[in-house]
């Protein structure tokens, strides 16, 4: 792996750049303990994807990982970048050299955990089956080689690393070492890596989170002045004190079957790219 020059650089030399519900949450709080790794405080600089963010230039970019010492990687995780069509040509213009990994759950699942999310966030109110035809992100969202196609048009693919979640949920050990050789870090100094993050959960107060994380436009306004360590300590009580876990009821096999048919060419296209075998999705 060619050597990263921290001392002139301090930006990422590798991307976690996807996907959203596969478990990135989970790694971020495992790689940030590891002192071969630097990460900001805060999982997802959202930089590439945010044009409010992007049009502040590199400068500001750059501040997230000013912090950073004699760190083998400097890592960005930021699953959403993987969704955006612009996202690939910023990152070759402002970070030719760096790596990029995308981490990739059985479509059908990530959608469903999508839906749930959304529900805990009060962003969702219909059942799973008519809600993956009003929102198209549910769908989108999964098909990776359409969008990790996007990269191939301006990074080399033997600098684009997949990682499956279902591994990372039912083989941790085997997961981070794999993950830890393509880093190049000592797999010895991971620590409690069978930590599950982003379980299924709802708030006993549902007020309280609609507060702090809607995604709706007037609540974000609202927030904006709020300091951010204020909103981070804010989150933590809630996640500590708010939520509850539940446990989720099945995909019904109807729906179940109408997303693996969506999802199969794009799987089996993935598959055939990076040589993968998605048995598993396939025959879910």
């Amino acid at each position: 792996m060619k050597k990263f020059e921290i001392e002139k650089n301090r930006v990422p030399n590798f991307i976690i750049a996807g996907a959203q519900k596969c478990g990135t949450t989970s790694i971020f709080k495992v790689l940030y303990d590891h002192t071969e790794v630097f990460l900001p405080e805060s999982k997802e600089v959202h930089f590439f994807d945010r044009n409010q963010s992007f049009n502040k230039g590199i400068d500001w970019y750059k501040n997230f990982f000013s912090k950073s010492k004699s760190e083998k990687v400097i890592m960005d995780i930021t699953p959403n970048y993987m969704n955006k069509e612009y996202v690939p040509e910023r990152i070759k213009k402002l970070l030719p050299d760096v790596k990029l990994i995308f981490v990739l759950r059985n479509p059908v699942t990530r959608a469903y955990s999508n839906y749930w999310d959304n529900i805990r966030n009060q962003n969702e109110h219909l059942p799973f089956n008519e809600a993956i035809n009003h929102n198209p992100a549910y769908i989108e969202k999964g098909l990776y080689y359409k969008h990790i196609n996007r990269f191939l048009e301006y990074f080399n693919k033997e600098d684009i690393f997949i990682f499956l979640s279902e591994e990372l949920f039912s083989h941790p050990e085997a997961f981070y070492k794999k993950l830890c050789s393509k880093l190049d870090i000592d797999f010895k100094m991971i620590k409690d890596m069978d930590r599950v993050a982003n379980f299924a959960r709802v708030p006993r107060i549902k007020i309280v989170e609609k507060t702090f994380l809607s995604q709706n436009r007037i609540l974000k306004i609202i927030r904006r002045p709020i300091p951010g360590f204020l909103k981070s300590f804010v989150k933590k009580l809630d996640e500590k004190f708010n939520m509850k876990k539940i446990k989720r009821p099945e995909i019904d096999e109807e729906t179940k079957k109408y997303l693996k048919v969506i999802f199969r060419d794009d799987i089996k296209s993935l598959e055939k790219l990076f040589d993968l075998n998605l048995n598993l999705w396939l025959n879910y």
